[in-house]
């Protein structure tokens, strides 16, 4: 009884991190909105997802280019110039700071599936 529920256990981590593997470092599907890349950016910046207080949180100022505001937690933030390459992955430079935060000035990265379904937040990379 105890080899049973030994790997019972064994089995259901090794679910729950395979779970958490897949949602961190998949990219995404498909093309992602501009709210799945938003989370993406203030995932790679450091940044606080304030969703619910901001309907648009980029806008395009150029073809293939985004300007995106990024929230702190205590309440600063950042702009960044968003430049995107292929469909997924993005590079970005912060504007002129608001704050003397501690946002990334120059963060990068690739939208994922948990940027898709929400999830960011779970990936501490």
């Amino acid at each position: 009884m105890r080899r049973v529920l030994r790997w019972t256990a064994v089995a259901a981590l090794g679910l729950v991190a395979s779970a958490f593997l897949f949602l961190a470092f998949v990219p995404a599907f498909g093309k992602p909105s501009e709210n799945e890349l938003h989370d993406s950016l203030a995932r790679e910046a450091g940044g606080y997802l304030v969703r619910c207080c901001m309907p648009d949180f980029c806008f395009e100022v150029a073809p293939r280019e985004l300007e995106c505001s990024v929230s702190e937690e205590g309440g600063g933030g950042a702009d960044y110039r968003v430049r995107l390459r292929g469909e997924r992955c993005w590079s970005a430079r912060q504007l002129p700071r608001r704050t003397d935060g501690g946002l990334e000035e120059r963060p990068s990265g690739c939208v994922t599936v948990g940027d898709q379904v929400g999830l960011s937040t779970l990936n501490p990379f």
